[in-house]
């Protein structure tokens, strides 16, 4: 319900800009409207993950690694969520908004799996560094690693 509240709030700010703007073309208006949420994801994120480098920092090595490894599809998915919010405000035809919005799933369901692989990769990377190879005569080693 909260959650609710909140994206029906910012979807009545982000109609503002578009009744300001009526002298200007659609075009210009929803690319300005997009642009703007696109920039404030930007800015969001960067935020987020200073905040997050400055909270873990050195003390925990695997959430270091996975938030630096994930930088760029967080920010991906982050950028996609402000212009699925955005893109209802944008004064779009309905083709274009259903072509915008095909876009925008399989780019949140790309991004999704970029994370995924990421992460897989890491905890695999991190589970591996449990074994030694240099040992003499360790097939669990070479058998994990295999």
């Amino acid at each position: 319900m909260m959650w609710q509240n909140i994206f029906q709030d910012v979807q009545s700010k982000l109609n503002e800009p578009s009744a300001i703007f009526s002298f200007a073309p659609v075009w210009i208006v929803s690319a300005l409207l997009l642009v703007g949420a696109f920039a404030v994801a930007w800015l969001i994120h960067a935020i987020v993950l200073a905040t997050l480098r400055r909270i873990f920092g050195d003390r925990r090595p695997y959430l270091s690694q996975v938030i630096a490894a994930t930088k760029n599809p967080t920010r991906l998915a982050l950028l996609l969520a402000a212009l699925a919010i955005a893109l209802p405000a944008a004064p779009l035809g309905s083709d274009t908004r259903l072509v915008l919005v095909r876009c925008l799933m399989l780019a949140t369901i790309c991004s999704i799996g970029w994370i995924a692989l990421i992460v897989l990769h890491i905890a695999a990377d991190f589970f591996l560094r449990n074994f030694r190879i240099d040992a003499e005569d360790n097939p669990l080693a070479r058998k994990h690693i295999t």
